[in-house]
């Protein structure tokens, strides 16, 4: 019995071990990320550390995330201004994000909402799923990463499981703790600007690339409206936003008049400002692209400056007025 009896503490002090080990591990993972920043996984910490209180917010895809400069809405309409654009996303998890950050900052007076031919279709693998992995416990992104195939129901429930497999990220994170130097910002206030230029692998991918058709899901389309519904409520002005997009790009979306169609159908039902930039003369002019669907630094910062005149012009920013001394 004796022999049988300190095996048992023994197996139990291991698996102890083991445990206590798991839990830790787990925890100052969970702390490293949270302090990352750069990537998606950056803008995820700026917004939970709350203090942003953006008068202006931008939410959409990778196209607002690299189009839309809220710097140059601060400069020049006086608004503090924040880019919530998520890379490789679509709306129904740009929409968590935005909830999230409600959770942890005031809601904005303005939100301009970039809209592209997929907004409303929800791809099925959780891109870039690691920006995730601090805030899996809070519900608003269990919820909306639940939809996607990414997590395991177990990664949600026992810790360092998520973190199985994930072997480049864990070095990174044990890089950053020791040269913290290193762990470098790459966008400010959620905008990332992109310094590359249309080449002939450009061409290439489009040569390749088969028209398609877009079909907006049932998910995607109730998170949207009920959006929409709650931003009226709380009296938050929501301005649609199609920005440039090549004509190349353009040809590939078999239904894209169908879409915008949509896009305006809730226009109207809301009482939304559209502003679609689809025939503006930047959408011929490769310089002004990386690809056929986004623009680069040059690109966007024309076209921030376009937008801040058309919003100001339909008197939803306001001029600054300067006076001479």
């Amino acid at each position: 019995m004796i022999p049988l009896k300190n095996s048992l503490i023994k197996v139990s002090l291991f698996a102890g071990i083991v445990l206590l080990f798991s839990v830790s591990l787990h925890y100052f993972l969970d702390a490293q990320m949270k302090q990352l920043r750069y990537d998606d996984a950056g803008v995820w910490n700026q917004i939970s550390q709350g203090g942003i209180d953006a008068d202006v917010l931008i939410m959409g895809s990778s196209r607002a995330a690299t189009h839309i400069d809220p710097a140059h809405i601060s400069e020049t309409a006086n608004k503090s201004c924040f880019n919530l654009g998520m890379m490789g996303h679509n709306f129904y998890i740009e929409n968590a994000r935005y909830y999230y950050y409600l959770q942890h900052n005031r809601a904005p007076q303005i939100i301009i909402l970039s809209l592209d031919y997929e907004s409303l279709q929800r791809r099925s693998d959780l891109f870039n799923h690691t920006q995730f992995l601090a805030y899996l416990n809070d519900p608003a992104v269990a919820q909306a990463t639940r939809a996607y195939n990414g997590f395991s129901k177990y990664d949600y429930a026992l810790p360092l499981l998520k973190y199985v497999g994930e072997r480049t990220l864990i070095f990174s994170l044990f890089n950053n703790y020791f040269f913290p130097a290193r762990n470098k910002p790459d966008r400010v206030n959620g905008f990332l600007a992109r310094d590359l230029k249309w080449n002939a692998d450009v061409d290439k991918v489009l040569d390749t690339l088969k028209a398609y058709s877009v079909s907006p899901d049932s998910l995607s389309l109730a998170a949207f409206e009920s959006f929409l519904k709650d931003a009226k409520a709380k009296n938050i002005k929501v301005v649609f936003v199609h920005s440039p997009t090549h004509l190349l790009g353009q040809q590939k979306v078999v239904n894209r008049k169908e879409i915008m169609a949509l896009y305006q159908k809730y226009a109207w039902q809301f009482s939304i400002p559209f502003f679609d930039y689809a025939t503006d003369s930047m959408c011929s002019q490769k310089s002004y692209f990386l690809n056929a669907t986004h623009l680069n630094k040059y690109g966007a910062a024309l076209f921030t400056r376009k937008l801040i005149v058309d919003l100001q012009r339909e008197g939803i920013l306001p001029w600054l007025v300067t006076t001479k001394e």
